[in-house]
């Protein structure tokens, strides 16, 4: 998050623009969880975007929410996303890995 806030004030933005945006306002009211549930929230208004599945299942996994993490990596598998076999290694899936819909969705990219 310091990273982020750096980069918006080294790009023009006051520190009451950024304090009033909704990913700061996001991260303030509930830290990291809060951050990544903006983030969700901006992913879901294009869920066509590039990767947008994929990273959608990446954000579900860090929450903690398994069943929306596996109903996005299963929509990533149906896309052919580039992406879906680094979660066999991506420590964002790490929780999921014991799940046998997980393990499903590695076998059919081709990985065990």
């Amino acid at each position: 998050m310091r990273r982020e806030l750096d980069s918006l004030l080294k790009n023009g933005r006051t520190i009451e623009q950024i304090e009033n945006s909704a990913r700061y306002k996001a991260y303030i009211s509930d830290g990291w969880r809060g951050w990544l549930k903006w983030q969700i929230e901006e992913l879901r208004k294009d869920p066509g975007g590039y990767n947008a599945s994929f990273n959608l299942s990446a954000k579900y996994a860090l929450i903690g929410d398994r069943e929306n993490a596996l109903y996005w990596m299963e929509k990533a598998f149906n896309e052919h996303l580039f992406m879906l076999p680094y979660a066999n290694v991506l420590p964002e899936f790490d929780d999921l890995r014991d799940d046998a819909r997980f393990q499903n969705i590695m076998l059919r990219v081709g990985l065990q």
